[in-house]
């Protein structure tokens, strides 16, 4: 199933933040969940997760795709802690554009997490 993600952007005049707050299905899942981005360098992606009865199951993965189910993380985003946030520097991925799906497993049923994406 899909689970949900709530997305809000910030934009300033270097970077574009997109904060996408997450809820696992009852199968542990999130995906189907298509983030519109706008062109740009991917720099950082901000993985956290929501803390006591909320946290994900230890080791769940991440995977961010793009329009073709690429995985922009090339698999840095497996086996995220559930007790301590994690940053993935990006190398400066450039992204003409489009959307992104935030793919995540083995998280738990009904558990949350948020995701911040860096564009510049």
């Amino acid at each position: 199933m899909a689970g949900t993600v709530t997305t809000t952007v910030e934009q300033n005049t270097v970077v574009t933040q997109y904060k996408m707050a997450w809820v696992s299905h009852t199968d542990g899942a999130v995906s189907a969940n298509a983030v519109a981005v706008a062109p740009g360098f991917l720099v950082q992606l901000k993985c956290v997760p929501a803390t006591s009865t909320d946290a994900p199951s230890d080791a769940y993965d991440l995977t961010l795709l793009d329009g073709d189910g690429c995985d922009l993380l090339a698999g840095a985003g497996a086996n995220l802690s559930n007790a301590v946030g994690t940053h993935l520097k990006l190398e400066r991925i450039w992204f003409n554009g489009g959307i992104v799906t935030p793919t995540i497993a083995a998280a738990g049923s009904g558990k949350k997490g948020t995701l911040v994406l860096i564009v510049e």
